[in-house]
């Protein structure tokens, strides 16, 4: 899906690239992307009949 470049950091808009991937525990994977220097910057949103969301940078 096409989507406008959006500030999830207030005052910073995204400039890379945005994919979404589907994974088995969500948990495990903010665990994992914050120890590889990732930082959450959407806490999970649930978005009925299809599951959780969130938005990491990754370094």
């Amino acid at each position: 899906m096409l989507q406008e470049r959006r500030e999830l950091v207030p005052g910073v808009r995204m400039a890379g690239y945005e994919a979404s991937i589907g994974v088995d525990d969500l948990k495990a994977t903010i665990a994992a992307a914050e120890a590889g220097g990732g930082k959450i910057v959407m806490q999970p949103y649930q978005i009925e009949g299809v599951g959780e969301l969130i938005y990491f940078e990754d370094p």
